[in-house]
């Protein structure tokens, strides 16, 4: 009897639209664990790149260091995502899919509340922007008596 219900589910499921489906969930996780993956490799370029981080510590903004974190979650959460859909469309498992369905409303829930914040706390008239200010106008102060302030007011000149 298991196994007529096994015949029964994979001759339903093996038509030509299935099939379709089946390879353009395929297709589009490939693409987005390739994108994952570059995600993750981004993340750990910054965190363990020498003269960025020396960079971002002459700055002071350690605070930085958090969206770093977040691009590794976000890339490693991006993989775990797209070996479910893989998973679940190669080999036709339900729970697969599921877990498939759930990690992608989680992930765009996620962003709405991304963008949600972005739009709340943007760069324009927020404390960003007056730390940053401030911050400035510490280097070029200083910029002529202490090396490290000259150094970093240099980078920020010649590549930002």
């Amino acid at each position: 009897m298991a196994g007529q219900s096994l015949a029964y589910r994979y001759s339903v499921l093996n038509n030509e639209t299935t099939k379709f489906l089946t390879y353009i969930i395929i297709v589009f996780n490939i693409i987005f664990a390739v994108l994952g993956s570059m995600m993750i490799a981004l993340g750990l370029y910054m965190l363990f790149e020498d003269d960025f981080r020396s960079w971002i510590i002459d700055l002071g903004m350690q605070q930085y260091w958090v969206g770093v974190y977040i691009l590794l979650a976000a890339g490693i959460f991006t993989m775990l995502q797209t070996f479910f859909g893989v998973l679940g469309a190669y080999q036709k498992k339900r729970f697969m899919l599921l877990l498939f369905a759930v990690s992608m409303f989680i992930c765009i829930v996620l962003e709405l509340a991304g963008a949600v914040y972005m739009l709340k706390n943007g760069v324009s008239y927020s404390h960003i922007e007056i730390w940053l200010y401030d911050r400035f106008m510490y280097f070029i102060s200083v910029s002529d008596f202490d090396e490290q302030s000259k150094r970093t007011m240099s980078i920020i000149q010649e590549w930002v």
